[in-house]
C-alpha cells in the first residue's frame, strides 16, 4: 500500500510565465478559476493583470504550495512521487480543499491503484484546514468489527476507527498531536 503525504511550502509571491504551456502561473488556485490564463493575447493578459492588481482584486499571488506525493509503505526503495504542487492564497476554507483531496484520491484511485496497489494512509502536518479536509474526507465511516482490518485493530481501545472511502485512514504527524493537546 501507499501513503499520500501533503504539506505546505512557502514560495515567492510572483507571477510568471511558462513557455512550454504558454500559460501564467504563479496565482492562486482558489481564485483563478474562470480567468484565461493563456498568453494568447493581450486582452485577455490585461484581464489576468487587473484580476491581480486593479481597484478590487478578484485574484492573488500564491502565498503557499501544497504539495502532494504518494510514497510506498516499504522497507526499500521507498521514492515519494510528487502528484500535485499548487498555490493557494490561504484563503481557501476546508471545505474546499476537501475537493481538492477527494480529487487526489480519486485520480490515484483510477490511475495508479491498479498498478502499485492500495491507498491506506494521508499523511499531514498541522494545518487546520488539511485537518478539517482530512475530517470531511477520511471520517466518513467507521470499520466493520468483522472486516479484515476491523479482526486485526478491534482489540485496540481508544484507537480511532474511522476512515474515508476504501478505508484509507488519516494519518496526522505526531509532534502535531502532541502539540494540539498542550
Amino acid at each position: 500500500g501507499h501513503s499520500m503525504m501533503i504539506d505546505g511550502i512557502a514560495v515567492n509571491q510572483r507571477a510568471w510565465w511558462l513557455r512550454v504551456f504558454n500559460e501564467i502561473l504563479g496565482l492562486c488556485r482558489d481564485h483563478t478559476p474562470g480567468l484565461d490564463l493563456g498568453m494568447t493575447d493581450m486582452p485577455s493578459v490585461l484581464h489576468v493583470v487587473e484580476a491581480v492588481h486593479g481597484e478590487s482584486p478578484t485574484c492573488h499571488y500564491g502565498r503557499e504550495a501544497t504539495v502532494a506525493a504518494i510514497g510506498p509503505y516499504r522497507p526499500d526503495n521507498y521514492h515519494p512521487m510528487p502528484v500535485m504542487v499548487s498555490l493557494t492564497c490561504k484563503s481557501e476554507t476546508a471545505e474546499q480543499f476537501a475537493v481538492v483531496m477527494q480529487l487526489l484520491i480519486d485520480q490515484y484511485k483510477i490511475h495508479s491503484a491498479p498498478l502499485n496497489g492500495p491507498l491506506f494512509t494521508i499523511g499531514l502536518d498541522g494545518d487546520g484546514v488539511f485537518w478539517g479536509a482530512c475530517h470531511i474526507v477520511l471520517m466518513k465511516q467507521v470499520i466493520e468489527p468483522l472486516s479484515k482490518l476491523g479482526v486485526k485493530i478491534s482489540g485496540l481501545n481508544g484507537l480511532n476507527k474511522q476512515t474515508g472511502d476504501d478505508d484509507i485512514t488519516m494519518d496526522p504527524d505526531p509532534k502535531h498531536l502532541v502539540k494540539r493537546t498542550l
